[in-house]
């Protein structure tokens, strides 16, 4: 009589026939991890070598540059847009404090 976790199996053996073979225990499903290890793990351009036709279409390499310019582009116009910005602040504050300084002096010699 064996025992496993929630049933029991019973054997009757018969005089003179073999014994029986136990059963052998099953193989374990091997189980592959959910995510490559980083050693099997493909890169870029390891899938690029791998291709035949070397990957990228024509049309998708111009559509990249076109993306990459116009960002590029905007960047520029951006930072551009900040620097114009601050130099227009700056010149009127230092317009106005300008003017007061001068107002100050002004008023100042036409009293003494």
């Amino acid at each position: 009589m064996r025992q496993r976790p929630g049933r029991v199996t019973v054997t009757f053996h018969e005089p003179g026939m073999p014994c029986p073979v136990p059963p052998s225990p099953a193989p374990r499903p091997s189980t592959r991890p959910a995510y490559p290890s980083w050693k099997t793990a493909v890169t870029s351009v390891e899938l690029a070598a791998r291709q035949p036709d070397s990957g990228t279409r024509p049309w998708q390499l111009i559509a990249l540059l076109l993306v990459l310019l116009v960002g590029a582009t905007a960047i520029v116009f951006a930072t551009a847009g900040a620097l114009a910005g601050l130099a227009t602040a700056g010149g009127v504050a230092l317009v106005h404090v300008t003017g007061a300084v001068l107002r100050k002096r002004h008023t100042a010699n036409r009293d003494a």
